[in-house]
């Protein structure tokens, strides 16, 4: 009908030409677990099971054990289900959830709009403000390359972020070194990337430099709590030789004091 009325192919301008599909098929791998027979998400469904359906008085039978091979296929089919949906999204959206439209922006760069090497400017808006005419000028800079780099970039960041807050979840029920507080400031350090990357399209005013700068500031707290908590905080090595000094003095205490 579009085409007889108008000269428009309905399909191709919808779909971009195909591109929504193959976008859609390359950012839905981010929905696959990298690991082969790990799930995240099912992980954290098993702790927070196991402190729902367990009670002391009656305790919960284990399931029956499945085979290896039986463990690879459901894990296989789970995968291909989430790349599945993840594709029906992405394909019905023309984009990402939260973030916006992505095929539009990458037919865009195709059509040769904006310019790669403004990038790097276009970051660093928020602490080296624009004057009139140069935003202007980088507006299409703004709109293309860099929405691309800042879709692709936040879509990892949501992807790292929700498995974390899941380990987050398995972590904390189950107690295991409260590396939990490392998940958490892995999280904040995903939010705070983003909120960084975002920075050219906040409103630009006298404040903005300070807020960008404290942004920074907190990207650097966050990013040393993560890497202290994951190796030299709980659970780490040096925690862990503390925890066993501390042990052994109390064992030759007690044994001092029975001896006694």
């Amino acid at each position: 009908m579009y085409r007889e009325k108008a000269g428009i192919d309905w399909f191709n301008t919808v779909f971009y030409h195909n591109y929504t599909f193959l976008l859609a098929a390359v950012f839905a791998l981010l929905a696959l677990n990298p690991i082969p027979g790990r799930s995240d998400l099912y992980d954290a469904w098993k702790a927070v099971r196991l402190i729902s359906t367990v009670t002391p008085e009656v305790p919960e039978e284990a399931p029956p054990s499945l085979s290896s091979k039986t463990k690879k296929v459901i894990w296989g089919l789970w995968q291909i289900l989430k790349w599945t949906a993840a594709f029906s999204v992405f394909v019905t959206l023309n984009g990402i959830p939260f973030l916006g439209k992505v095929t539009p922006v990458f037919f865009m760069e195709l059509s040769g709009i904006g310019d790669w090497t403004l990038v790097s400017r276009v970051f660093l808006l928020p602490i080296v403000p624009a004057s009139g005419s140069e935003l202007k000028y980088l507006m299409p800079t703004m709109e293309v390359q860099y929405r691309l780099v800042y879709l692709v970039s936040t879509s990892f960041l949501m992807v790292i972020g929700v498995r974390m807050a899941a380990k987050l979840v398995r972590h904390f029920i189950m107690g295991e070194r409260n590396i939990w507080v490392r998940d958490l400031f892995i999280i904040l350090t995903c939010i705070d990337i983003g909120i960084i990357l975002g920075a050219p399209y906040w409103r630009m005013d006298a404040t903005t430099p300070f807020e960008y700068i404290i942004c920074l500031v907190l990207l650097a707290a966050f990013s040393f709590a993560s890497f202290y908590f994951h190796s030299i905080g709980f659970g780490g090595t040096l925690f862990r030789k503390a925890q066993t000094d501390i042990f052994h003095d109390g064992c030759a205490r007690l044994h001092c004091g029975v001896a006694w």
